[in-house]
């Protein structure tokens, strides 16, 4: 009871008003789709040909990855099958001989697999600059300490 008398809402026998629902469309999310999604990731798929056959788009999976933890990480299992998937048509490929497109399956690799399988450039440039340059450049900015002379621009 409050200092007045009456019984606090919380405490009361009186039902309170029913939570109303969340506006929008219901999801289409099925705990089953983890399995689904592992499965077709076992067959190579990618994530597109997985969202194709649940009948949603690319973008919902992503939406339910961050929903639904159990489903973030069927996703992971099946991306990983899938790229196993496609390494073993590789070294499958490699022992066929002639029938093998190594060129397609290395295009389908680094664009598939970015992470692993992209080419790594490491690009350096070198800037000479003459004097004239260089002060100029301290003048506009003398405290940013970022520019480095080689050579004092100065051919050697």
């Amino acid at each position: 009871m409050n200092a007045d008398g009456a019984i606090p809402r919380h405490m009361s026998l009186v039902p309170l008003a029913p939570r109303r629902k969340r506006g929008g469309r219901p999801t289409k999310y099925d705990p089953a789709y983890c399995e689904l999604v592992v499965e077709f990731g076992r067959e190579g798929a990618s994530k597109a040909q997985m969202a194709a056959a649940i009948g949603v788009a690319r973008e919902t999976l992503d939406t339910w990855i961050t929903a639904h933890p159990e489903f973030a990480e069927a996703m992971r299992l099946a991306l990983t099958h899938a790229q196993s998937w496609w390494e073993a048509r590789g070294r499958e490929g490699m022992m066929a001989g002639k029938e093998f497109n190594a060129a397609a399956w290395i295009f389908a690799m680094k664009n598939r697999f970015r992470h692993d399988y992209r080419e790594h450039v490491d690009a350096t440039h070198t800037l000479h600059a003459n004097d004239a340059f260089v002060r100029m450049l301290q003048t506009i900015s003398p405290d940013k300490g970022k520019l480095r002379v080689i050579d004092g621009g100065k051919a050697g």
